[in-house]
Order: C-alpha cells, then sequence, then structure tokens
C-alpha cells in the first residue's frame, strides 16, 4: 500500500517552472530518499506534500485519501526543517506541545504525549530546558520530537542533519535510521548528499531540473544509473567512445571495449542497434589491478594521488583519460608519472549510454 502518493505535480512560480510533471509513490513504512543539487525542486516538493503552498497542478494522496487541497493540520503529515524552527521564546516542551495545540489535543493529553515524543529522541526530562542552552544533535531531536508528538501518518525531513558537524552528522543519521526502523514510520527525506541518501534509504528518487529522473534502491540506482546525467550526478564516471557492434534479443548488446570483444546487458527500451556509437561508462573503483576484472586494459600513468583509504590515479589509456580509485593496499609503492600500468575493469559494473 502507498503511504504517499503523487500524480503529474507541476509547481510554477512565474516563467520559472520547478517541478515538471513529477509522479511518485513511497510505500507503507518505507525510508524513501529525495536527492538533487540545490535548486532542482525538493524542498518545493516537500512543501506541496506538507501543504504549505497549493500546487499549480497535479493530485497528492496520503494513504488512500487526497489531500491536494487539504490545509496542514488536516493532512497527519509531521516535518522537520533544515533550520529546525525552534520557537525561541519557548521551552523545549513548549516547543513540542505547540503542534499538538493547533490540531486540538486534549489539554489534559498533551504533557504525557509530549514526554513520549522525547522519550523517542532521548531527551526525556528536557521539557523545561531552554532551546539555546542545546547543542545543534539536541536541537534536531527536539524538532523530529516535536513532529512526531502529533503521531503522524508520515514525516518529512527536509535537510535535517545539514547545521551538524560531519561526526554528529554521521552519528545522527544512524539514530534517526534506527528510530524509523523501531517506528515503521513512513518517511520522506530531501538530501544532496549520495551518502546520506543511500545510507538511510529502502529506495531513492533522483531529482533534476524538478524532473524525476528515476528511482530505485541504492545500489541499483548508483551501479545502473539510467541517464549519463543520473550517473554524472551520482559520482564521477569514465566514459570511452565505443560502437555497438551485435545486439541479441534487444538485452545483450556487443562492443568492442580496449580492444576486446564484450557482450552488455542493457535494457529493452535502451534501443540499440549494430553500428551505433556509444559510451562505454564505468566509476573508477570498478577497476583494479591486471587480473582482478574480467577486462583487461593498458596505460600510461600521468598523476597519483594518495587519499588516506584510497588510491586515484590518472591513466592514459590511448583512447580515453581515465580515472581508477584503488583502495590502499593495492597500490603499495606509488607510481611515478610516466609509468606503465596494466589495469582491469568489471563488465558487470560497465554502462552504455548514447553520446
Amino acid at each position: 500500500m502507498s503511504a504517499i502518493r503523487v500524480e503529474d505535480l507541476h509547481q510554477v512560480y512565474g516563467a520559472y517552472h520547478a517541478l515538471r510533471g513529477v509522479s511518485l509513490e513511497v510505500r507503507e513504512g518505507e525510508f524513501f530518499g529525495l536527492l538533487g543539487p540545490s535548486g532542482s525542486g525538493k524542498t518545493t516538493l516537500l512543501r506541496l506534500l506538507a501543504g504549505f503552498e497549493p500546487s499549480s497542478r497535479g493530485k497528492i494522496w496520503i494513504g488512500d485519501r487526497e489531500v491536494t487541497h487539504l490545509p496542514p493540520e488536516k493532512r497527519r503529515i509531521g516535518m522537520v526543517f533544515q533550520n529546525y524552527a525552534l520557537f525561541p521564546h519557548l521551552s523545549v516542551g513548549a516547543n513540542v506541545a505547540y503542534g499538538l495545540k493547533t490540531i486540538g489535543v486534549p489539554k489534559a493529553e498533551i504533557p504525557g504525549r509530549v514526554a513520549d515524543a522525547l522519550a523517542l529522541v532521548e531527551l526525556d526530562g528536557f521539557e523545561p530546558r531552554d532551546v539555546h542552552s542545546l547543542s545543534g544533535g539536541q536541537q534536531q531531536r527536539v524538532a523530529l520530537a516535536r513532529a512526531l508528538a502529533p503521531h503522524p501518518k508520515v514525516l518529512l525531513m527536509d535537510e535535517p542533519l545539514s547545521n551538524l558537524d560531519a561526526r554528529l552528522r554521521l552519528q545522527t543519521r544512524l539514530e534517526i535510521r534506527e528510530l524509523q526502523r523501531r517506528l515503521g514510520m513512513t518517511t520522506l527525506y530531501v538530501t544532496h548528499d549520495k551518502a546520506e541518501a543511500f545510507s538511510l534509504s529502502d529506495r531513492v528518487a533522483v531529482l533534476l531540473d524538478g524532473e524525476l529522473h528515476q528511482v530505485n534502491p541504492p545500489e541499483a540506482l548508483y551501479r545502473s544509473p539510467a541517464t549519463l546525467r543520473v550517473a554524472e550526478f551520482l559520482g564521477e564516471m569514465n566514459l570511452i567512445p565505443v560502437m555497438v557492434e551485435e545486439v541479441r534479443d534487444g538485452a545483450t548488446a556487443t562492443i568492442r571495449f580496449l580492444g576486446q570483444q564484450v557482450g552488455l546487458k542493457v535494457g529493452v527500451s535502451a534501443s540499440w542497434k549494430p553500428g551505433e556509437s556509444a559510451l562505454a561508462a564505468f566509476r573508477p573503483e570498478a577497476t583494479g589491478p591486471e587480473g582482478m576484472f574480467s577486462l583487461a586494459g593498458e596505460g600510461t600513468v600521468r598523476g597519483v594521488s594518495y587519499e588516506g583509504e584510497r588510491w586515484r590515479l590518472s591513466v592514459d589509456s590511448g583512447k580515453a583519460s581515465l580515472t581508477l580509485a584503488w583502495p590502499w593496499p593495492w597500490l603499495r609503492v606509488p607510481l611515478a608519472s610516466g609509468s606503465p600500468l596494466r589495469f582491469s575493469v568489471s563488465s558487470e559494473d560497465m554502462v552504455l549510454f548514447r553520446p
């Protein structure tokens, strides 16, 4: 069953088209990541889901109820904002209670609901504290408790960790995922950070320039991007010009890669034809020393940099300049510029794109 369903959602501000026909479904109990760069329309989509502004076109369902034209307090949605949006003049307890009052929870029930919500985020007894006395991580938890207190059907989170330092961001990320699993609450999490989206989410949607490009579990999204644009947004890609030599059953395309004939699985929708030009794409980490993977390659080292957990090698293969990313044990002695290098590439991690 879908907890959130969006159908052909558009949002236009004057001449600017912020969302262009977005349709998606978030499953009951799912942690769903919405990933995209700044300005891609992520926060706009969340604001429409929450009811903070009307959409230009399209429909929104929460559970089996259409909420397109309902006000925020009627949608049973909890939201955690990027800047937490806590009231500085109110105590922790009053901040958490605020949403309960707006939806008409009886006054006698509010203290218990506030205490329960703070206990969920491990801030038991913090009700009288001033929000100014809290650390950034604690303020983020108060914002989360406030969103959870009304017992929402779904939780929306808009870049909730962006104001935390790297160490606290990682710790809080783990805590949020554990809490979501414990509660089984459907969560839609907006971020521009690939590692954050991948580590938290059951599935991830990529939003670029207001358009939804692909929805998949994190590993499938990273290893089998649908378009070159998605691939390059998710990380560095090596691109080698090739020609399609043969297509079998519409599912396997044969190419010649670094002098070797290779059969690659492709989607039927790709519709490749013999003689077409293509780009064979693979990520720097889909490479290794000679013999490790199925495809052999050789080239000349143009540069080597040590990055702690891995080496980054720039290699001229003759047909293209490549970047190889090898874990540090694979290259004990740094190679000098101009050194020959034999390497291998995983054909299973190679994707074909049109130029």
